[in-house]
């Protein structure tokens, strides 16, 4: 991992890092390797594994700028951002977009702004009666926002990708559907 994202650094490629699970989640955080993450998308307790690793004169002095995207479980949404905006904040300084991922309850985008705020918004996830399987939908969701910054798109353009590529995986057999058309 260290070899991969020090060469990806050194070539100015920029890393995107699936954290996978809790084992997982806080590897880059042993050393200053995490520094040089371009994206990453933890879930909520993998984001609590890693603030445990984070040195303590991690700078947290940035303004957030909230943004909700059309969700009405505010006792809910609103417990989640209070609980991840400090961990995210202290990562932010390096890592310019987190995206923190609530099941099936969305996820929350974060990203460093050139006004040198935090952007942190709140995407609902599409409700779905009977889902077949939640194996892949995490990876499905990183690959459609992937596929999206890649071709140039917005933010909101990316996340709705990454959601539609999630919900594809959660009405599949697959942990990844034979056909993931995101576009």
């Amino acid at each position: 991992m260290e070899f991969v994202i020090g060469f990806c650094n050194e070539e100015n490629i920029p890393v995107y890092f699936e954290t996978t699970d809790i084992a997982v989640a806080s590897k880059p955080f042993y050393s200053d390797m995490w520094k040089a993450l371009s994206f990453m998308s933890p879930n909520l307790k993998e984001l609590q594994e890693i603030s445990k690793k984070l040195p303590a004169e991690v700078r947290v002095n940035y303004a957030i700028k909230v943004s909700i995207n059309g969700s009405d479980e505010f006792d809910t949404r609103d417990r989640i951002m209070n609980s991840s905006k400090d961990i995210v904040c202290k990562l932010i300084s390096h890592i310019p977009v987190i995206m923190v991922t609530l099941g099936d309850k969305g996820l929350l985008l974060a990203s460093r702004q050139s006004d040198d705020t935090v952007s942190l918004v709140h995407y609902p996830a599409q409700k779905i009666e009977t889902p077949v399987s939640a194996s892949g939908a995490g990876d499905c969701l990183c690959a459609g926002y992937v596929s999206g910054v890649l071709q140039g798109k917005s933010q909101d353009e990316c996340v709705a990708m990454g959601l539609k590529a999630a919900t594809s995986a959660l009405l599949s057999h697959r942990p990844v559907p034979i056909e993931l058309n995101v576009n």
